[in-house]
């Protein structure tokens, strides 16, 4: 499929040697997503509002250090943070609003470096992207999961896909 040419490029990089920031939805989504991301062997950050503030500082430090390549946080979280260097933005949970998502997206390819924002999209979240590509005015760049194509030929109204974006 031609709209997924971009993800050989990523696939091809070695995308555990750079800065991914990572979005979810609630401090729940941030444990969960943080320990299996750490049972699969990556070095991970996490960072959620009512995390005490020391955590919170050693976790950002690990991460800004290059000692953890991967921080897992919530909008809340991520409020004030300025991380240069950010190459990878996962939107593992829809952002709430268009803002948000551009605030997101934001964080990577700063100072004319180039970066990668993905999201995850369920069906309830197509109303959403919509909106956003109405207010970004042009469509978003959009490839199936392979698992999801799969489940798709078994069960035609299931629907999730992964969104790419290549932010200059």
């Amino acid at each position: 499929d031609a709209s997924c040419d971009w993800s050989s490029d990523v696939c091809s990089s070695d995308l555990t040697a750079k800065q991914t920031l990572v979005f979810v939805a609630t401090k729940h989504h941030v444990e969960y997503i943080a320990a299996l991301l750490i049972q699969s062997g990556y070095a991970v950050s996490p960072i959620y509002g009512s995390m005490d503030q020391t955590a919170r500082r050693l976790h950002l430090a690990r991460f800004r250090a290059g000692t953890t390549s991967i921080l897992v946080v919530t909008d809340l979280a991520a409020r004030g943070i300025d991380i240069p260097g950010v190459e990878n933005v996962i939107n593992y949970d829809f952002p709430n609003g268009t803002r948000a998502f551009v605030h997101r997206v934001g964080r990577t390819a700063r100072a004319g470096r180039t970066g990668w924002a993905f999201t995850f999209v369920t069906a309830n979240d197509l109303p959403h992207l919509l909106d956003l590509e109405l207010f970004l005015t042009r469509p978003v760049k959009t490839c199936p999961l392979k698992a999801t194509v799969e489940a798709n030929e078994q069960d035609p109204d299931s629907h999730v896909e992964q969104i790419g974006r290549a932010s200059c």
